[in-house]
């Protein structure tokens, strides 16, 4: 098993449980301000995350970083709701990143989240009836997006072959899915 395909074997029930949460708050959308708060969830987690990343001081290993980044396309969809982009996470719900291998596992989880994006994106259009310009974010890279996954997961599979580096991106991956959704279920309710 490469480490992509193991790292989906480690996550599975996490990433289920995230899915469900995220599902059940888009099933309880009502208007474009619970929309946006939806989003402001992911900004603010997402964001996080990010920052903690880039840190990291990728180079050639993970080149095009910078242009996957995820919080600039969700700040977007926010400011097209006449939303505002609140803060931060705070640090008690973000994974550990203090080194490149578990940057790749919080990594994993948010470039697989644009997967999930173009059924989201229907989901939500048949409940609000919102234009493509509020989905920036949830359509991920457009027609790219099985073209980019393949690609992440091909610089994940030749990261490194040590047993230790391996299992540091599988803790680092599941460790994004659980904060994600320890965050989800912090603010479900509430205002971010």
């Amino acid at each position: 098993m490469n480490t992509a395909e193991r790292v989906k074997a480690f996550t599975a029930l996490s990433h289920r449980t995230l899915e469900k949460l995220i599902v059940e708050l888009i099933r309880d959308l009502q208007t474009r301000d619970d929309y946006t708060h939806l989003l402001g969830l992911f900004y603010s987690y997402f964001s996080g995350i990010e920052n903690l990343i880039v840190l990291q001081n990728f180079g050639p290993e993970f080149p095009d970083f910078y242009e996957r980044r995820k919080a600039l396309l969700i700040s977007h969809d926010i400011s097209a709701l006449q939303g505002q982009v609140q803060g931060i996470v705070q640090n008690k719900f973000l994974p550990e990143i203090r080194n490149s291998f578990q940057a790749f596992g919080a990594l994993y989880v948010l470039e697989g989240s644009t997967l999930g994006g173009p059924h989201i994106v229907q989901m939500i259009q048949k409940k609000l009836g919102l234009k493509e310009d509020v989905f920036r974010f949830f359509s991920g890279y457009g027609d790219q997006n099985i073209a980019m996954w393949e690609k992440f997961k091909r610089v994940l599979n030749s990261l490194s072959e040590s047993e230790d580096d391996i299992n540091t991106v599988l803790t680092g991956a599941e460790d994004t899915f659980q904060k994600f959704g320890e965050w989800i279920k912090s603010h479900k309710h509430g205002k971010c």
